[in-house]
């Protein structure tokens, strides 16, 4: 039975799908077309010959149309791809890894292929070059290397090269972007469309401002709902650019487990700590929950969805010189300073497994926010930062020990500076429920010993997760509120830090611990505080 085709598709047909030899012959009838797709895509059946028929039988009359790229290589020898479009890797915002990418994508272009790419990780019109002394010229600038190279190459066949650019839309270029197809022929071959986070259409809702930025850098601020109109106005007089709604797109992935789309999102482990609105948070409190991070002490909305599960990867733990450490995958991108000088440092992003020795990592500046609210007082973190440093902890209750020295013979104490930690050890005490036969520090005869038992700071360390056997500073202290800190920070460094060097060659506060993790988190509290 012969099909009948439309003058049109009978067009299509013999431009795009319709196999012709090096000799010119050409298959005869879309009949033909549909046994070479049935018999190729059968071949990696264990019975060919059975799933042919079946594969023709759903092909014949248009009942299944494959895609394009199916339809027009498979089983013509021929070096093409058979899938028909490509969301490429993230272009490192380098010139070597800009053109690496840019012949990959001329091979894809050349087997058939359609590609996809996210130009959100390179650096704004304007931005300084290091190690050149030149400015950037900006994605928009290398789109246009990309278009340049699709008019150049034929895809397999007749079918034009075909191409789609994403920008975000707090990138600083953002603006071009948009109006970049206001321009007769400029970009032919590419479609072009705005990465839109849920936190833009809030600020828009809000009628609130948008900040432009890249590598850590606000470069611009602008009110959302001017950015807004600008893209409804070109896709109205344009039809370009479109809008990918990115955040709606990850929560509504059914795969969401195991990948995240869009090339450029990251993977950190569920232990990682992130400074939130709210306070200290590990990242498996937060999966699933739209939270407002806090980057230099900036607030920077999430998506509705907040952090969602990736799957497994291969992680990469970062280790700084001074002891910062973190988990990551190889993708997750790194603020690195480029270039210093007295009044200026520069920075850039660089993907954790490009890192090198030696790399200055940029850390986290939250002096600009050190008040945030939970829970906790500065005399129970006091109270628990003596604890922790020279307490014993027992089942009915905590003591605290402090060694002012014995009775010297002008009668004065040895050691006098502790009696002002005794004296706000005292003080914290006693804000805390307390029996009414409680009289502070008792002496420890023949050590220089004082202690100071309560069972009401028992209850206390209990309440923040220390036990008795297991004294260390627990997730639920980095929880606590910006006064406990103060408070923890003050008692700890009172019971175990003290004072190194000399005026002339330098002098620096030092906390002495056993437990690396205890001072691995008390790092990062003390980062929280703007203190490094």
């Amino acid at each position: 039975m012969t099909t009948t085709l439309t003058p049109l598709s009978q067009r299509i047909w013999d431009m795009k799908y319709r196999l012709r030899t090096a000799a010119g012959e050409a298959e005869p009838s879309i009949e033909a077309t549909w046994r070479r797709v049935a018999k190729a895509l059968a071949a990696a059946e264990s019975e060919p010959a059975r799933w042919e028929e079946t594969f023709y039988d759903a092909l014949a009359g248009f009942r299944f149309i494959p895609a394009g790229r199916i339809l027009a290589g498979a089983g013509t020898d021929r070096q093409v791809t058979l899938f028909n479009c490509f969301v490429m890797g993230a272009i490192p915002d380098d010139m070597g890894g800009i053109f690496a990418h840019l012949r990959e994508a001329a091979l894809t272009l050349q087997q058939g292929g359609g590609i996809g790419y996210d130009f959100s990780t390179l650096r704004p019109k304007g931005a300084l070059v290091k190690g050149v002394g030149a400015d950037a010229s900006g994605p928009v600038s290398f789109m246009e290397v990309w278009d340049a190279m699709c008019r150049t190459i034929m895809s397999a066949g007749s079918r034009r090269g075909a191409m789609m650019a994403t920008l975000r839309a707090d990138h600083p270029d953002i603006e071009r972007f948009i109006d970049a197809k206001r321009e007769a022929g400029r970009l032919t071959n590419f479609n072009l469309s705005v990465l839109v986070p849920d936190a833009l259409m809030a600020a828009v809702e809000a009628d609130r401002s948008w900040d432009l930025q890249f590598g850590g850098r606000i470069f611009r601020t602008l009110p959302a709902r001017a950015l807004w109109e600008r893209i409804m106005r070109a896709t109205y007089e344009t039809s370009e650019p479109g809008v990918i709604f990115i955040d709606r797109i990850n929560a509504k992935n059914n795969l969401a487990y195991c990948e995240t789309i869009q090339a450029t999102n990251p993977c950190i482990t569920a232990e990682t700590w992130v400074m939130t609105s709210q306070g200290p948070r590990q990242v498996s409190e937060l999966v699933g929950k739209p939270v407002t991070l806090l980057h230099h002490g900036q607030p920077t909305p999430s998506g509705a969805q907040g952090f969602f599960r990736t799957g497994v990867k291969p992680i990469y733990r970062l280790t700084t010189r001074e002891g910062h450490q973190l988990r990551l995958t190889g993708d997750h991108r790194v603020q690195v300073q480029s270039r210093a000088t007295r009044h200026l440092a520069e920075t850039q992003w660089q993907l954790a497994a490009a890192l090198q020795r030696g790399d200055r990592i940029v850390l986290q500046d939250h002096r600009s926010a050190t008040t945030w609210a939970g829970v906790g007082s500065d005399a129970e973190g006091y109270l628990l930062g003596l604890l922790l440093g020279d307490g014993t902890l027992k089942a009915d209750k905590a003591v605290l020990s402090a060694w002012p020295g014995e009775m010297t013979a002008d009668g004065s104490i040895a050691r006098p500076g502790v009696l002002g930690v005794m004296a706000a050890a005292e003080a914290a005490a006693r804000s805390l429920k307390h029996r009414a036969d409680f009289s502070g520090w008792i002496v420890v005869p023949g050590r220089g010993e004082r202690r100071l038992a309560l069972g009401a700071l028992k209850a206390l360390a209990r309440d923040f997760g220390l036990a008795p056997g297991a004294k260390r500073l627990t997730p639920q202290i980095e929880r606590g509120s910006a006064i406990f800190y103060q408070g923890f920070l003050r008692g700890l460094f009172d019971s175990d830090g003290s004072l190194q060097g000399t005026t002339a060659k330098g002098i620096s506060l030092r906390l002495a611990q056993s437990d690396l993790d205890t001072l691995r988190a008390t790092q990062r509290m003390l980062l929280r505080l703007g203190m490094v």
